[in-house]
């Protein structure tokens, strides 16, 4: 994944203009000479024309309310203006007060939305809006990388007066609001702090980050995936993939590669019920046959507890009914035949003295 240095869009326009700070709004003169004829109202005809009679009105106000640097404005509301003489502006001039006043009276400064009490209606509907507040964010969070956005949750969000917009448009997810914002790059979702919570049961993004951690691991071939471990999915911010499976590395590997003939026994950790299923039990013996070049029946009797490649206590006492005087191995398809009383000698037999009393049935 290629790094990239993040570009915060501020525009040709907005970048000349200043931030909003701790600027004084004017001096205290300046309110001094402005007349309030709106007090005792009603004003002159045509007076709300004027421009300059508008930002009086909007600079008087600002130090009525105790208003005294510029980013003191973000706190500025209808009612206030509704309680102090100025309802009648909303509806020619300032339809979108507090927004549009202060935009219009204050067109040197970069005013930003998502700042005010109430965004105006409809800006987040907006998509250039989102990305725009995207690029703001990220500037204020430090980020200069790309890789730096997958630090992002959804508490950044909501503490920097998104917590709406991430609900209805991002659907609470850092992950869908980056790539709105940057769908231009190759987003691997699993680096983020958090997966959306329905990522992983999308078939393609398994695919995705499976194929992604086969190249991590080295794996060229499909034997290579029976040596991954839980630890590897781990390290590789796969936990939550292996969630979804009961934090099973066969029964992921297996479900996102569903068209691979498995051997679930050849797994660094193979399921703990793999031996409870009858038709993986003939399974396994007929593999472990033609492993071991068998062709015949009597080949078995040179079975060591080496050959086996899974736990032999473990096998023996599932499938074979291991410490007990009959043993019956599930057998399938071949040549017929009947063993009694027959022993597995020599010094590499199984593991305490097992006989294959009796077997029935066909050949592996």
């Amino acid at each position: 994944m290629q790094d990239q240095p993040v570009r915060h869009r501020r525009g040709r326009v907005t970048a000349r203009k200043k931030p909003v700070a701790d600027q004084p709004i004017c001096s205290d003169d300046d309110v001094r000479r402005i007349d309030p004829v709106w007090i005792p109202g009603p004003v002159p005809s045509r007076f709300w024309e004027d421009r300059q009679n508008r930002r009086n009105y909007l600079l008087w106000l600002g130090h009525r309310l105790g208003f005294r640097r510029m980013k003191d404005w973000y706190r500025l509301t209808r009612r206030d203006a509704c309680c102090n003489h100025g309802g009648g502006l909303f509806k020619n001039y300032w339809p979108g007060f507090p927004f549009d006043a202060l935009r219009e009276c204050f067109p040197e400064h970069e005013w930003q939305e998502w700042f005010f009490s109430t965004v105006p209606d409809g800006f987040w509907n907006v998509a250039v809006n989102r990305r725009r507040y995207m690029h703001w964010l990220g500037h204020r969070l430090g980020f200069r990388r790309m890789k730096d956005w997958y630090r992002l949750t959804y508490q950044d969000l909501a503490e920097n007066r998104a917590g709406a917009a991430a609900s209805i448009f991002w659907h609470s997810s850092p992950v869908n609001a980056v790539k709105e914002c940057f769908p231009g790059y190759d987003w691997q979702e699993w680096f983020f702090v958090q997966v959306p919570a329905t990522f992983w049961r999308r078939s393609g993004n398994r695919r995705r980050y499976m194929a992604w951690l086969g190249q991590q691991l080295g794996f060229r071939r499909t034997e290579d995936w029976y040596r991954a471990t839980t630890a590897d999915f781990q390290r590789h911010r796969g936990g939550s993939l292996l969630l979804e499976y009961r934090s099973s590395v066969s029964a992921t590997v297996m479900a996102c590669f569903p068209r691979r003939d498995w051997k679930e026994w050849l797994f660094e950790r193979a399921p703990s019920n793999l031996w409870e299923d009858r038709q993986t039990c003939r399974k396994y013996m007929k593999w472990l046959g033609q492993r071991l070049g068998y062709k015949t029946l009597d080949n078995w009797y040179r079975i060591k507890g080496s050959d086996f490649v899974v736990p032999v206590q473990q096998l023996l006492r599932v499938l074979f009914g291991f410490g007990v005087d009959r043993v019956i191995p599930l057998g399938a398809d071949g040549v017929a035949g009947e063993l009694k009383g027959v022993e597995l000698g020599g010094a590499d037999t199984l593991a305490d003295g097992v006989r294959l009393l009796e077997v029935r049935g066909g050949y592996f």
